[in-house]
């Protein structure tokens, strides 16, 4: 996921953070409501929660269709009750019973999703097997194609309003991470692309066999509703044959035998409206805030002259932006503090501003465009970059940054991404062992989107004379540049030419960013991808998370569930909702007039995406995903491989002219990686490789100009030359 995340401060940080947590230090991060006693054995004093997995054989809170876990399979129209008041006409509904606990024997809040009117469009589907099976039967990442056959193993259909169901590609897995129980594995089911809001799907698992030959069984549950049977001593069952009746029609209707089921059901995605709405709102009047006399504002406190031979100025100082969260404090240190990160709301739950906050800002002005404009030359493109997985602004003070926009001839700026920025890093550890708390970091997310939003509108106003740009003392006008010849100083960048650029978190953050800008047209997702509940546990990054979290879930299978409906939060905050929504004629609604939003709807965007083949912090799947999941965006060729669902392009060639496209990177050196959710072990340089590539730096600079395109600059596969 990140660079940033990969070193030892950083690790450290997080570690400290998980020591504070779990021995109950008193000190200023972690306070003692988050504290469990070490005992001697490395264990604590806590008590396992014997309940997360069935001991009652039919728990009424439980799916029971899988006997190995409440809540397995997941997601389940089980837990979908009628709503006329929602958008779908329903809304989840799971007993906080159903949920399983941490070491401490705390449940996690339902609210968090009760409160949604279905299941994340962006959702795997899980369940739990108690053999070692033969994997090779399932359609793999590679090859997904494969799910569409009609002898498929695994099944998803969609229900459509007219018509018979349409099969839906996914790949199939287990979780082969070390620690997995072997009596109780996380098998999953992972669509292709995001799924359809508002849409009843079907779901079968059929056929299956252990690694010996032997037949996978049914429930004893699942088998008395298969065959029509009685079990009495299950008193959910009858109440709910007649639904799985229906599921079991459906599925004969798509060529999928009764008698071969071991696993059927279905469930219900959420609408679109009820995922975005809340960043539309805010986005709209932070807009509209920022535009108003006497609003928009930057401060610069402090200039650096010439810190390197390729920077010319370096500035550090805040922008106002409006706040949309209860606080600008990252939260974490105590339970109640939390809340901190929290949407701002009114009595009716609609996002509602809570004054202004100083967000802090990067600007580097390299000195290529010093020496340029100085001389007369037209000024510089403004870049606005997003930094990595709990990283920092600062990131954009690495060498291989101040190198590209020397090169070229680019002015940086830069914000924190909050929400998963290194001050973030407490309150998320504390959600990984309370998942309670876990909906804090997607609505601080939001704000911290919004804080890019304003950030390249506020640079966008100082250019046109909108915005007050408050200089220091010495440097009463720091973003702007002498002629040689003198006269009036010169503005070092040209508000008309703004673009994005992010890598790893940033990259992944940005696919979110271009479904919402409405300043900023076209952007490069450096090593990105969406959908976090798939990316975390397929990461050398989860070699740290995951150890957090089974500090306080000591069962794989809990945190695998856990993650999974995880993802009907992140989607208030990552890609895994507005990809969807970056191509003109699919763009999300707009309140902000013809000046922003012709048409009412947000500017369509375009997009180049590069990543690294076998990247071992932000896997290739995620990235195909983004890609099948924003449509109309071709794999650039030649590619090391080829994802499935994919157009192709060579490239503008001045025939044709091609604006968005995934540019896949060979790195010299990096291992192939093993298939799956599993531990990569190592990470490799296709993370970082990517970014460095003098063929994608000339990619990016023919990209990111107001008549530019998207051409092959490799000389056969891309590598870093």
């Amino acid at each position: 996921m990140l660079a940033a995340m990969s070193s030892p401060y950083l690790r450290a940080s997080i570690l400290l953070a998980l020591a504070s947590s779990v021995a109950g230090c008193p000190g200023p991060e972690v306070q003692p409501d988050a504290a469990i006693t070490p005992t001697d054995d490395g264990g604590t004093d806590a008590r396992a929660e014997p309940d997360a997995f069935v001991v009652d054989p039919y728990p009424e809170e439980c799916e029971n269709i899988n006997a190995l876990h409440c809540l397995a399979p997941w997601p389940s129209d089980r837990y979908l009750v009628d709503d006329p008041s929602t958008r779908t006409g329903h809304r989840i509904d799971i007993p906080q019973e159903a949920i399983p606990a941490n070491r401490r024997r705390i449940r996690a809040d339902p609210a968090q999703w009760n409160a949604m009117d279905g299941f994340s469009p962006a959702t795997s589907i899980v369940t739990v097997f108690d053999e070692a099976l033969d994997t090779s039967v399932l359609a793999d990442e590679q090859h997904i194609e494969d799910s569409l056959a009609t002898d498929s193993r695994t099944v998803i259909l969609e229900i459509q309003d007219e018509g018979d169901p349409v099969r839906i590609a996914h790949y199939a897995e287990i979780d082969t991470w070390p620690e997995v129980d072997a009596t109780r594995v996380p098998f999953y089911i992972r669509p292709a692309t995001r799924l359809r809001p508002a849409t009843r799907y079907v779901v079968a698992i059929r056929d299956l066999e252990t690694t010996a030959g032997a037949a996978v069984e049914p429930s004893d549950w699942f088998r008395a509703v298969r065959d029509d049977t009685p079990l009495p001593e299950a008193e959910d069952l009858e109440g709910r044959r007649p639904h799985l009746e229906e599921v079991f029609g459906i599925l004969e209707t798509a060529g999928v035998t009764r008698s071969s089921l071991i696993e059927a059901w279905d469930f219900t995605t959420a609408s679109d409206e009820s995922l975005y709405t809340d960043m539309v709102t805010i986005r709209d009047e932070a807009i509209r805030q920022n535009d108003a006399a006497g609003n928009c504002r930057i401060t610069v406190t402090e200039v650096v002259e010439a810190p390197d031979a390729n920077v010319y100025r370096r500035l550090e100082g805040t922008i106002r932006v409006p706040l949309f969260t209860n606080g600008t404090d990252p939260g974490g240190s105590t339970a109640a503090s939390v809340d901190q990160a929290r949407i701002h709301r009114d009595a009716t739950g609609r996002p509602t501003q809570n004054g202004f906050a100083e967000v802090p800002f990067t600007a580097t002005i390299p000195s290529s465009v010093y020496m340029s404009v100085r001389e007369g030359g037209v000024p510089a493109r403004l870049l606005t970059y997003g930094h990595g997985l709990f990283g920092h602004r600062d990131e954009t003070e690495s060498g291989w940054f101040r190198d590209t926009i020397e090169e070229l001839g680019m002015v940086g700026i830069a914000v924190d991404w909050w929400g998963m920025s290194s001050d973030d890093v407490v309150r998320v550890t504390r959600a990984l062992g309370e998942f309670s708390t876990f909906i804090a970091t997607p609505e601080r997310l939001e704000q911290g989107l919004l804080n890019f939003v304003i950030l390249t509108h506020s640079f966008l106003n100082a250019g046109i004379g909108r915005c007050e740009i408050v200089g220091t003392t010495e440097v009463p006008d720091p973003l702007h540049i002498a002629p040689v010849g003198g006269g009036e100083p010169v503005l070092s960048y040209d508000p008309a030419e703004r673009y994005y650029y992010g890598n790893s978190q940033g990259g992944i953050m940005g696919l979110a960013l271009a479904g919402i800008s409405t300043d900023i047209v076209r952007f490069v997702s450096g090593v990105g991808g969406m959908t976090y509940s798939t990316m975390i546990p397929r990461s050398t990054n989860w070699q740290t998370y995951g150890a957090i979290m089974g500090n306080s879930y000591p069962r794989q299978i809990d945190r695998a569930i856990l993650m999974t409906m995880g993802q009907s939060q992140w989607d208030f905050g990552e890609p895994s909702t507005y990809a969807a929504f970056i191509h003109e004629g699919n763009t999300l609604p707009c309140s902000l007039g013809e000046t922003y939003c012709p048409g009412g709807v947000t500017p369509g965007h375009h997009v180049l995406m590069m990543i690294g083949q076998n990247d071992a912090q932000v896997a290739n799947i995620t990235a195909d995903t983004a890609a099948r999941t924003i449509g109309g965006m071709p794999l650039l060729l030649p590619s090391p491989y080829t994802p499935y669902g994919l157009e192709e392009t060579s490239g503008s060639d001045g025939k044709v002219q091609v604006l968005d496209a995934l540019a896949i990177f060979a790195i010299p050196e990096t291992p192939v990686l093993a298939l799956g959710t599993r531990d990569p072990i190592d990470d490799n340089p296709a993370h970082e490789g990517v970014r460095r590539s003098a063929a994608g730096h000339s990619m990016m600079d023919g990209f990111w100009r107001p008549d530019g395109d998207i051409r092959q600059t490799c000389d056969g596969v891309c590598d870093p030359d």
